[in-house]
């Protein structure tokens, strides 16, 4: 038996809750994000990272993948096509398509700095993926092998920063896109 539209809404709802109540995004208001840069007399440089710890990474990305896998009925795009057939505002259906698009825009970008050419690492979306599948969620051979070879490298740590500036962008855009279902919601139309 499948989830009736407003069902699906009301989980869609439910999960980008999960995440703005997360301890992932108390730790990042909390204490920010960042790679500091300290120069060790013997070694050279090394760089921090200053972000939520791994355990509340890893939570919060259970509900991220819900909303990235096209085989769950609250991902991006299986939401889109929802909202975008319901029979509601057209300027909501509009919103919610340019919140999705607004992401996948970032996720086309170049990172804040370059990395070496050739690593996957060109484009946000490239950082964010290699550490969704490469470490932290169902495992895939070629982004795993990837993953641990930036982490032995010194930008390591800034790259992580990036991918954690990803995840906070990610929320901005499924918290916009609460507003508009919620609004949906409560005009019954579905």
């Amino acid at each position: 038996m499948s989830l009736t539209n407003r069902e699906i809404l009301k989980v869609f709802v439910e999960c980008v809750d999960d995440l703005l109540g997360s301890k992932y995004l108390q730790q990042a208001r909390a204490g920010g994000l960042g790679t500091s840069i300290s120069i060790m007399q013997g070694i050279g440089f090394v760089m921090g990272r200053s972000g939520p710890d791994r355990d509340h990474v890893k939570a919060v990305l259970l509900t991220i993948r819900l909303f990235c896998q096209n085989n769950e009925a609250v991902s991006l795009q299986n939401m889109d096509t929802l909202v975008q057939s319901l029979p509601v505002d057209q300027d909501l259906k509009e919103r919610f398509a340019q919140s999705r698009k607004n992401f996948n825009d970032h996720l086309d970008h170049r990172p804040v700095f370059s990395y070496p050419a050739g690593i996957g690492a060109d484009t946000n979306g490239g950082i964010f993926d290699t550490f969704l599948y490469g470490e932290f969620a169902h495992f895939n051979p070629e982004k795993r092998r990837r993953y641990k070879t930036w982490e032995s490298q010194a930008y390591f740590n800034d790259m992580r920063s990036q991918f954690d500036l990803t995840v906070l962008n990610f929320i901005l855009c499924v918290s916009v896109m609460r507003g508009i279902v919620v609004n949906i919601l409560t005009t019954g139309s579905v």
